[in-house]
Formats: structure tokens, C-alpha cells, sequence
């Protein structure tokens, strides 16, 4: 049951600084889990 505040995945959004401005939730969404991979192993302080 969706909550009252939630989006459909292809609702339409703005990022500034990107080159093409207007994106999908679903785009915004995908960027961020690839962006946290790829920078998750900056935070690995184990000294593996």
C-alpha cells in the first residue's frame, strides 16, 4: 500500500548541474545506488 506522499518511478524531476536537467525518479534513483558502490569502499576503515 503506497503511503500518501509517494511518487510513481517515472515522475518527472529537475537536477541543476546536470546536462540534461529534467529526469525521471527512477534515473535519480539509479545514480544514487551506483554512485554509493562506487564510493562505498572509501569508507571501509578495516585496514583490509
Amino acid at each position: 500500500m503506497p503511503g500518501r506522499h509517494s511518487l510513481d518511478l517515472d515522475s518527472p524531476g529537475s537536477v541543476p548541474g546536470w546536462p540534461e536537467q529534467h529526469a525521471t525518479l527512477h534515473q535519480i534513483l539509479v545514480l544514487m545506488i551506483i554512485e554509493t558502490a562506487r564510493h562505498a569502499g572509501h569508507a571501509d576503515t578495516s585496514g583490509k
